[in-house]
């Protein structure tokens, strides 16, 4: 089993050495959490470290470009994925663009050297909201939801080809999305209807939310099947058939004596 490493964090401007005891503030913070697709499939220990070591390669160097140097970045392993904070002050448009089309450039040019069997495609999910620390790391409702919408099952089902697949918050969609700024357009956007987990009966949350996706282009469906034409004379004849049938059984059940003498006189 590969180890989760805790959350690795440098310090903020003006930020305490030492905890105190009050509680600490919530803190506003642009969030993303990537998984590798079909990770779990491989059971060569080797194959499962190229994927991991890849992902990270194409991240933290689309993050250094994207003005978001590694180092300034908080980060979490998650076995099969990748936490990521953007830097404090840094908003969640910063993770739509550029960051996602320089994730989505930096695997093209690490799968044209993998073989199609070790292609590495990942899911990206993006949200922003407050979260607050603990001894263990940061909690938040706007974490949960970040990894809903990073496991959702429509995203699964319909991400079936290609390199990268993002889902943003409706929140995201509509402060950033919808800007229609940068190289991130908004007419490759989808709604998606997510459903949330299994929720208590007095659950004040909604058992469904939005959410946009951008998806490659996914292969097309297959045809629906075709039915070939019949030559007229085949359907003439069959329904004459069919007519004596329907006549042979109206007079068996009127006349039921009848038929029997038939088969007698047959015998």
């Amino acid at each position: 089993m590969i180890p989760i490493e805790p959350l690795s964090r440098n310090p903020l401007a003006g930020e305490e050495a030492e905890q105190t005891s009050s509680a600490p503030a919530p803190q506003h913070r642009a969030m993303a959490a990537f998984d590798i697709c079909g990770f779990s499939s491989s059971a060569d220990p080797h194959v499962m470290r190229l994927m991991r070591d890849s992902m990270y390669q194409v991240v933290k160097e689309a993050s250094a470009t994207a003005q978001m140097p590694w180092n300034n970045c908080e980060h979490e392993d998650r076995g099969d994925g990748l936490f990521l904070l953007a830097p404090p002050g840094c908003s969640a448009y910063s993770l739509v663009d550029p960051l996602v089309p320089l994730i989505r450039a930096g695997l093209a040019q690490v799968n044209r050297a993998l073989p199609p069997s070790r292609q590495l495609r990942l899911r990206m999910a993006v949200h922003h909201g407050e979260l607050v620390r603990d001894e263990h790391g940061v909690i938040s409702p706007a974490l949960n939801m970040l990894f809903r919408l990073l496991n959702a099952p429509i995203l699964k089902a319909r991400f079936e080809h290609g390199d990268l697949a993002l889902i943003v918050s409706k929140d995201v969609y509509e402060r950033v999305v919808t800007w229609g700024m940068g190289l991130i357009d908004q007419k490759d956007f989808q709604p998606f209807v997510v459903e949330n987990k299994p929720l208590p009966v007095n659950s004040e949350e909604d058992s469904f939310f939005m959410a946009w996706a951008m998806l490659p282009p996914q292969p097309a469906p297959a045809p629906a099947p075709t039915f070939h034409s019949v030559d007229p004379e085949i359907l003439s004849r069959l329904k004459r058939l069919a007519d004596a049938l329907d006549e042979l059984l109206y007079v068996s059940n009127r006349h039921p004596g009848l038929t029997a003498q038939s088969t007698e006189t047959e015998d």
